[in-house]
């Protein structure tokens, strides 16, 4: 395996139309460059998170099924609380330029607080687990995680760099009408995290 398709898969794992994805654009779009950059940043740093678990042999904790209902219900809170705030413009602050540190957190939590996105690290490093971890040092191993880490990057950098041009061509009625699309999302994958949530407590 090459460099670049190290780097590939990063950018697939994270990108991704989901909730964090939305609602980095969305913070992008509210508050220019530098909230986007934070929740990017908050992401990967949750994504890093991820790999540690993984390579340390902690897995099975986190696919546990108490774990899982604790995490979507996290996630169910706070896509609740994003997508109210982004639907109801009346409220304080929530078409204010989003803070530096709420998007941090909003990002971090996004990304560790989804079963989902644990899953899909976990299932891409088990399709490697022959390759990557058998045939190749501890160093080696580092330093491929490391152009998967890269990808991540790359894809927020470039979605950032998107939005903030985007935002340029909009006026306050698209950014607003974008917000309320935002929200709406927000709301929908938090219904499903509740629905997720619903059928592992009845199947228990």
């Amino acid at each position: 395996m090459n460099i670049i398709h190290f780097i590939a898969m990063g950018i697939s794992l994270v990108a991704i139309v989901g909730p964090f994805n939305i609602e980095l654009i969305n913070r992008g779009i509210k508050g220019g460059i530098y909230p986007a950059l934070c929740m990017g940043m908050g992401g990967i740093i949750a994504n890093i998170f991820c790999l540690l678990i993984i390579y340390s042999g902690f897995s099975s904790w986190m696919q546990n099924q108490v774990t899982e209902i604790l995490f979507f219900t996290v996630g169910a809170i706070l896509l609740l609380f994003l997508g109210f705030m982004s639907l109801n413009p009346g409220l304080p602050n929530s078409q204010s330029s989003p803070a530096l540190v709420s998007s941090f957190t909003a990002g971090f939590l996004l990304v560790f607080a989804n079963p989902i996105n644990f899953m899909a690290w976990y299932s891409t490093f088990s399709q490697a687990s022959n390759s990557l971890f058998v045939e190749n040092p501890p160093s080696a191993i580092f330093i491929y995680c490391f152009f998967i880490i890269a990808g991540g990057i790359l894809w927020m950098i470039n979605l950032t760099l998107a939005v903030y041009f985007i935002r340029e061509k909009m006026n306050i009625r698209h950014r607003k009408l974008f917000s309320f699309i935002a929200g709406i999302m927000l709301l929908w994958f938090s219904s499903e995290y509740l629905r997720r949530i619903a059928e592992m407590t009845w199947n228990w």
